[in-house]
């Protein structure tokens, strides 16, 4: 998996934030569209496993997703915030903003493997 420039801003028991710069260099963008690049939400949502599980926020196994919304296209360059929030449920809700709008949410079900 390719991941962006990051650094991790805070974590605490219970949430977590990740600063990531977004450059036309990445590969995700590739192909994804000519003349207007557009990061693909499978990204978003995969980045989003990848951290909560770098900073045990989830477990290994997904075992399904939540309200996933798109509501923003990501065009590079950017800056993204990732927001991770361990919930009571044992889920893990994530958000990409650029601490103005949102551009996409979810939570993760996490499963035994």
């Amino acid at each position: 998996m390719e991941l962006p420039d990051y650094s991790i801003k805070q974590q605490t028991g219970q949430q977590a934030s990740v600063v990531l710069t977004i450059s036309e260099s990445l590969p995700h963008f590739a192909g994804h569209f000519p003349n207007q690049p557009i990061l693909p939400g499978v990204v978003q949502v995969d980045w989003a496993i990848y951290f909560a599980q770098q900073l045990g926020f989830g477990q290994a196994t997904v075992k399904q997703l939540e309200v996933i919304k798109f509501q923003q296209l990501v065009m590079p360059p950017t800056t993204l915030y990732l927001s991770l929030e361990r919930l009571a449920s044992g889920k893990t809700k994530f958000s990409f903003t650029d601490e103005e709008k949102v551009f996409s949410s979810g939570r993760i079900v996490w499963g035994n493997p």
